[in-house]
């Protein structure tokens, strides 16, 4: 007996292989990104956690309950797709509650990650007074737009219940989206560039300090990049291929990268700090031309990147 169906053997095979396909590459990404997250956020609550603010301590907290409740959510929907819909069309057609969940999960997890940068950025920009923290306030409007956008799709998903019923919606799901990767896409980019001109503004004149400023504005721009790449991909993808899971690679991951980006930038300030506090080098005394100035010029950078109970920066 063939194991096939003689008559469509080639469409079944494929019609499988391209719409679950990318759904289980999608989640064995995230699973593994999920491993690297968890782990950060444990080093940075061991090591590091102690001197800052029950606020920041609170959203370090909030990030990664909710990629440990989407990594949940994605098991549960991979569980369900594979195990207890296969064969099934009328459960394989039904919208499960992990779907949603999921997604909703990635767009909340976004703008807190969001708020969280712009609040960095407010912080430091004040010790500053630099006109810059007002940068914070266009990044939290777009961060509310990019989540508002994907609740949206969330509750156009929830109210069709079936993925054929939402077939009728799909011209308003598709705009939806890409106002959503747009906004997240600004957002980080508009992120990136105040976090450049505020680490800019921080230099201090001493090798090893602008060097690691350096090396923090690197990252930033880095993150920046990657993070606005992933959303506009996932909302191409989903503009173009809605028939397939091609666009939750990038969007699952994506929600991963803001966990990852929220606690190295954590573990970059807490270097610079330590940078701070180790002795001077001869090197730094080209530059620097007296100790009092070498002792000023430290004192000042100190005062900027480090917190006390009342005040925190990056």
């Amino acid at each position: 007996m063939p194991l096939q169906d003689p008559e469509h053997p080639a469409h079944a095979q494929v019609t499988y292989a391209r719409f679950y396909g990318p759904l289980l590459v999608a989640i064995l990404i995230s699973t593994f990104m999920y491993g690297i997250s968890l782990t950060m956020v444990l080093q940075y609550f061991k090591l590091e956690a102690k001197r800052d603010t029950r606020v920041l301590k609170f959203t370090i907290l909030l990030l990664i309950t909710l990629t440990t409740l989407q990594t949940i959510f994605t098991v549960h929907q991979l569980y369900n797709t594979f195990i207890i819909s296969a064969g099934n069309p009328v459960l394989m057609d039904r919208i499960s509650f992990s779907v949603l969940g999921a997604n909703a999960c990635t767009y909340l997890i976004a703008f807190v990650a969001q708020l969280f940068l712009a609040s960095r950025i407010w912080s430091v920009s004040k010790s500053l007074h630099s006109r810059v923290c007002f940068m914070a306030v266009p990044v939290i409007l777009l961060g509310l737009l990019q989540m508002g956008a994907g609740l949206a799709v969330v509750s156009n998903e929830a109210t069709s219940k079936t993925f054929s019923g939402l077939g009728s919606r799909i011209d308003l799901v598709r705009e939806v989206i890409i106002l959503q990767g747009a906004a997240t896409a600004a957002c980080d980019i508009l992120i990136s560039i105040s976090l450049c001109y505020v680490l800019h503004s921080h230099r201090s004149g001493i090798k090893r300090t602008d060097s690691l400023i350096n090396r923090m504005i690197i990252y930033a721009i880095n993150r920046g990049i990657v993070t606005s790449i992933c959303a506009l991909l996932g909302a191409f993808l989903y503009y173009f291929t809605p028939d397939t899971y091609a666009f939750l690679i990038p969007s699952l991951a994506n929600a991963y990268l803001y966990v990852i980006s929220a606690i190295s930038i954590l573990t970059l300030r807490e270097g610079l700090r330590e940078e701070i506090n180790q002795s001077f080098h001869l090197s730094d005394l080209d530059t620097i031309t007296s100790r009092s100035e070498v002792m000023n010029r430290r004192q000042n950078v100190h005062s900027d990147f480090t917190e006390d109970k009342n005040h925190q920066t990056v």
